[in-house]
């Protein structure tokens, strides 16, 4: 037999049941009358469980029966066709089948609806595609938002880069002037001084700027590396008040060191036989320590002490720098944390503030697992308080 024969061999009945989407009769009230293999193959029922029996949105999801009384069957009542609908079967086997319906009224000679006619695809490989469409359209706006966001800050940086180095780049312009002036030979020794000491100044705010930028994005783009060893903390506060000494002398500040919450108590009955001891990172803890302390000089009006205290809990070794300064308000705590956060209150003493210290501590604090927080009233100075974990070596 040909190729030809064979086609001209196929029947109605095959070319139906084997099609490649389903379709199915129904009466008006939507009871299944006929319906092809393919169709009862997809949702997994014998053609004798389905045809009379069922009313097919009665094989539709919930949400499906809901969607049939409101859209589907007003819509095919009012214009007698239906296209690209979009159901979920439930199939035998208790699972969902994506499919889109278009459906065909058939009227008698009186333009009674005695039929319907639909066509049924499945469109589960679809909906997967759209599926991945959406997720990749979601971390494409994810993407744009992130890199919106980094180039505000890049935009923010840059800002503050050139407002705050502008100053001292100012100062050592004029200081180089006047040195370099023709009667600049009559200047006294002492006015000589003076310039070269604001010039070593103006250095030290250009070079602690750049410091901090560095620090940040290093902090936003390098993983950080923790090494936990058993280390003397009250030694390393002690080192780092008198690295500190010299600035709270300019400002008439006294600076503590206390041991346990009231701080009556030496490091032996606070930590045993191992002085202070605890296992931390050394580098990090130190860097926390540096900017809390840095930020309670910088805030302290002149006359005023500063402590930082230190004090097991448990298998916790808290830290606490508290000042004297004004306090923080309510508004100011919520967003202490957050990169280039500038607060209401302002350095004593004319210090440059790039709103990056704290946010840099909260950062190192997460890195080893830290909590860092601020308590405040206004007018009553601010206790920065870090809770740093036993660190297990």
């Amino acid at each position: 037999m040909s190729l030809s024969d064979h086609y001209k061999d196929e029947t109605a009945d095959e070319l139906y049941n084997a099609a490649q989407c389903g379709y199915f009769s129904a009466m008006p009230d939507g009871t299944i009358v006929k319906i092809n293999d393919t169709l009862l193959s997809w949702l997994g029922y014998e053609r004798n469980m389905l045809v009379s029996r069922v009313q097919w949105r009665d094989l539709l999801t919930k949400g499906g029966q809901i969607y049939y009384e409101t859209h589907y069957a007003p819509l095919l009542r009012m214009y007698g066709v239906v296209k690209e609908i979009n159901f979920e079967f439930l199939t035998s086997a208790g699972t969902t089948l994506p499919i889109l319906v278009n459906t065909l009224l058939v009227y008698d000679d009186a333009g009674v609806p005695v039929l319907s006619r639909s066509l049924v695809l499945d469109i589960t490989e679809r909906k997967q595609y759209e599926r991945e469409l959406l997720l990749a359209k979601n971390r494409a706006e994810e993407l744009t938002v992130q890199l919106q966001e980094a180039n505000r800050q890049m935009n923010e940086i840059l800002s503050i880069a050139v407002h705050d180095l502008k100053n001292p780049l100012h100062t050592l312009r004029m200081a180089h002037q006047m040195l370099t002036a023709e009667n600049a030979n009559s200047a006294s020794t002492e006015y000589r001084l003076l310039l070269l000491k604001r010039n070593i100044e103006s250095i030290d705010t250009m070079s602690n700027l750049i410091t901090r930028l560095l620090q940040v994005n290093a902090l936003e783009h390098q993983s950080i590396q923790v090494n936990l060893q058993m280390c003397d903390v009250g030694e390393l506060m002690t080192a780092l008040l008198r690295a500190y000494q010299l600035q709270a002398v300019k400002k008439n500040l006294s600076l503590h060191l206390s041991l346990g919450e009231t701080g009556d108590k030496t490091g032996n009955e606070l930590f045993g036989d191992k002085d202070c001891c605890w296992s931390i990172d050394e580098e990090i803890v130190v860097q926390i320590a540096d900017n809390l302390l840095s930020n309670a000089i910088k805030y302290s009006p002149k006359g005023k002490n500063i402590t930082i205290r230190l004090y097991p809990k448990d298998t916790i070794l808290r830290l606490e720098v508290h000042d004297e300064g004004p306090g923080i308000s309510n508004e100011d705590i919520k967003k202490l944390f957050g990169k280039f956060s500038r607060l209401s209150a302002q350095p004593t003493g004319g210090e440059n503030s790039t709103g990056l210290g704290l946010s840099i501590v909260k950062k190192l604090a997460d890195a080893i697992g830290a909590k860092v927080w601020c308590e405040s009233e206004l007018g009553r100075g601010a206790t920065f308080i870090v809770e740093l974990p036993r660190g297990n070596m």
